[in-house]
Parts: structure tokens; sequence; C-alpha cells
């Protein structure tokens, strides 16, 4: 029997499938995806045994039921016009616009269960919200090595939910304001990363063993990671001895950017010397680069001068990952050798710990 489909939505669908799918994985069926046709309905579900996606979309001249597990890559080549064809004449192949694509058995494609478990929070996913996760994502750790900060970490306050990510290096918060949570939970960065590119998704539920985002037609999911997360408030300052307020942030990314790109990514270090007669001055110096330095003023300045050593890149991730309608920061300085916050948005902060330069 022949259905038709829309090309551009089941597209869609697969290309985020395709995110989770892993590249390289000791069960080959995991870079497939379950296709299941029904009456009225083709339904996509994929997973790499971490996450789970899966995607219904209604087809127009129903068939014969039809279920089997296909390669994605050629499955989305086959989607070449407005709307698709397919064909389920065959148990085995699965014929779309005309390209026949071999199937492995439905029954091979490994389940994925989401265990239940006490909810932390209900998150409404507005673009709100959504620039606040893509303020946080930087700091996530990309270091094998350190499995532990490889996640993101959802900690319920007396105020709400604070969420945070942390690399070592820097640490990302955001609180958002709700009713009293006493739970926290890890989930995989994995996870957020295919949801901030998944538009669609529009409320995430956070429990304390699984989250899981949801649309009309989608549902991703994810197990919480169980690992030990370090005790962030340990490091936060309990004192601010230079503050730095109203910082025009577009001039402090136009005096981080020429530094940033003369600087080697094993040098990712600038001298900051604040003042007032300086207010601020950034400075890069190496044998093979020479010295560049800038200063900036503008702002106000309150509490001692000092001279520390910071990772422009982080810095630099930091301010461009703020939303345009953000035009100013602050910054709080616990001394040359105590960490440093920045701030942009109300209830977010961003801390870099400083170096010795």
């Amino acid at each position: 029997m022949t259905l038709t489909i829309n090309s551009k939505e089941l597209k869609r669908h697969l290309q985020t499938a395709k995110k989770i799918a892993p590249k390289k994985c000791a069960m080959p069926i995991l870079a497939m995806a379950k296709v299941e046709i029904s009456n009225s309905s083709l339904k996509i579900t994929t997973t790499d045994l971490e996450l789970h996606y899966c995607a219904t979309l209604p087809i127009s001249n129903p068939g014969n039921p039809w279920q089997g597990c296909l390669q994605i890559a050629p499955l989305i080549a086959a989607l070449n016009t407005s709307e698709s064809t397919i064909c389920t004449a065959s148990p085995d192949t699965l014929t779309i616009n005309g390209l026949k694509l071999h199937s492995v058995p439905a029954s091979e494609y490994p389940t994925f269960e989401v265990p239940a478990s006490p909810k932390i929070a209900t998150l409404d996913l507005t673009q709100e919200r959504r620039d606040l996760l893509t303020l946080a994502a930087p700091a996530v750790s990309k270091d094998p090595t350190r499995y532990n900060l490889a996640c993101w970490h959802f900690k319920g306050t007396k105020s709400g939910l604070t969420i945070e990510a942390c690399d070592g290096h820097r640490l990302h918060s955001i609180e958002i304001k709700t009713d009293t949570i006493t739970e926290s939970a890890l989930y995989p960065s994995k996870f957020f990363d295919v949801l901030s590119s998944t538009k669609s998704l529009d409320t995430l539920y956070c429990h304390k063993l699984a989250a899981q985002a949801e649309s009309i037609t989608e549902v991703l999911s994810a197990r919480a990671t169980d690992v030990t997360y370090p005790e962030t408030s340990q490091v936060k300052p309990k004192r601010t001895s230079t503050t730095l307020r109203n910082i025009n942030k577009q001039e402090l990314i136009s005096l981080l950017e020429p530094i940033a790109s003369i600087a080697p990514k094993s040098e990712p270090y600038v001298k900051l010397e604040i003042s007032e007669d300086i207010k601020l001055r950034a400075t890069y110096s190496s044998p093979e680069h020479g010295t560049y330095s800038q200063a900036m003023n503008g702002f106000s300045l309150k509490g001692e001068p000092l001279t520390l050593g910071l990772n422009f890149r982080y810095l630099l991730e930091a301010l461009t990952a703020l939303p345009k309608s953000v035009t100013h920061v602050t910054a709080k300085f616990d001394g040359p050798l105590g960490p440093t916050i920045w701030q942009g948005l109300e209830n977010t902060e961003v801390l870099i710990m400083p170096t010795r330069i």
C-alpha cells in the first residue's frame, strides 16, 4: 500500500533523531531509527540508551501497518520532495519516493523506560527560558575524564529552582523562582544540546530520576546522571572588594575580541587592571605575538583597585551568550585571587576563577 506524508516535517524529526543516534557504538542498531506506520500516523523512535526521542506525524492515504529499523541518513536523503510517497508492500523494505530502504526487524530495537520518580519542577520553555539555558551551556565540562561535570545540576531551593553548569574553572548559575523545591537531579549535557536545537519542544518536566521535554507531537527523555556533583556554594565569594557597574557589554566584547584573534588557544589569559584612573585595562603579552593593551571606561567603580589574571575566552563566551536585549553587565571581584562574578540578567551569575599571570 502507498501513503503520503509531509517531507519537511518528517525530515525535521529525523534530523533531531540523528543528533541522538550514536555515530560509533557496539550496538549498530542504535545508529538506526525505529519506524512504525499505523492506520493514521507514522512514528519515529531513536535512543542511545541514555536519551530517547519519539515523534508522531499524521499520514494521508493510510495503508497497511508496517514497522522496522532504518538507517537515518538514507532516510533523510530520500525525502527530496515537498510530499513523499511511502510504499509498505514489503515487510523487509520501505520504499520512499522510489528509493528502496532495507530494514531490520523492529523487535531487535532496544526499549527505553523512563523511571518513575518524584517531580522536581515543570518549566514552560519560553524564549526567555531558552535564553537562560543558552547562557549556562558554555560552562558544561567537555573533559571526558570529568564525567561528573558533563551534566546540568537542577537544585531545589526555598525560592525555587537553581540550574548550574560547571567545568571546574567557571560556574554558570540561573535562578528560576517557583514554589519551594526540595529535590535535586543531574541531567546529561547531550539532553540540553538536543533540547536547545529543537524549538518545537515547549514544556520541560524535571523529575528526580529523569527529565522529559514534550510538545504535541514529540517527546525527548533522558535518565538522570548518577554521579556526585561538587558543592558549588563553597566557591562563591563571601565578600566583594571591588564592583564595576553598568559596563557596556558590546564595548567589553570589542575590548577582548582583538586579543582572541591573536592569542593561541593554549594561552587564553589576559591581565585586567582596575583603578580610578584607568578604570579597566586589558593587556595580553607573549614572546611570539608581542603586547596588546586597550582600556575602556564609562562605568562606575566602587571599592579597591586591583590587578588580576582571567581567562578571556570564558568571559567572551558568557558575554556573547547573553541576549541582545542585555546591553550592560556588572562585575564583582573578591581580590586578585578570589572568584570573579559577572551578571547580565537578573537571577543569573557567571563565576570565573582567576589565574596567576
